[in-house]
């Protein structure tokens, strides 16, 4: 087996997340997410008769990075203490 044939049999499929997944996942609305600069780029499932995209969809594993990228860059709090 070539190189090529085994990276290509150790491909997986991502997922593709619905805008409404993926506006429950970020919080964010559809708008939004299209405009944001940094969020990944959705992927066009099917176009209007005008050319614009009627639906769309985003890769779970790139959304699940760019989320993952908000966490880690929030500033540690220090955990509440209990009242004495």
């Amino acid at each position: 087996m070539s190189q090529a044939e085994v990276t290509e049999s150790q491909r997986t499929v991502d997922e593709l997340l619905p805008t409404r997944l993926v506006e429950k996942a970020t919080g964010l609305e559809r708008q939004t997410l299209v405009r944001l600069q940094g969020f990944p780029q959705f992927v066009v499932l099917s176009m209007r008769a005008d050319g614009r995209p009627a639906k769309i969809a985003w890769l779970k594993s790139e959304v699940d990075a760019w989320i993952l990228a908000r966490a880690a860059e929030r500033k540690p709090t220090q955990a509440p203490t209990e009242p004495a």
